[in-house]
């Protein structure tokens, strides 16, 4: 997710959409610092309750947007994959160019 903001505030800059590129900027370094707290709560054994509720935060981003958007992604990836895979079935049948058999793979 960083990586996507960074991309996205470099580009909003580049096309001079300054105040995208600080809000880009802005989610990106929120994400740095609740990761550098989750992983000082969580290692040094401080502020536990924080880490647990940057967990739970995290939990429920996780359901609510970004695994809705991989599930669709995934499904439409295996629908076309099923398309390729009939595609290339049903074109087995068919008999093979002359001028691509005498081809060799390198």
């Amino acid at each position: 997710m960083w990586s996507v903001l960074y991309i996205f505030g470099q580009v909003s800059s580049l096309l001079m959409l300054y105040p995208l590129a600080n809000l880009a900027n802005l989610l990106m370094w929120g994400l740095t610092f609740l990761g550098a707290t989750w992983a000082y709560a969580k290692y040094s054994g401080e502020f536990s309750q924080v880490g647990v509720q940057i967990e739970e935060l995290t939990g429920k981003v996780w359901d609510n947007c970004f695994q809705p958007i991989l599930n669709k992604a995934v499904e439409q990836g295996s629908e076309i994959a099923v398309r390729q895979a009939v595609t290339r079935l049903n074109s087995v049948s068919t008999p093979y160019p002359e001028s691509k058999k005498n081809v060799k793979n390198f």
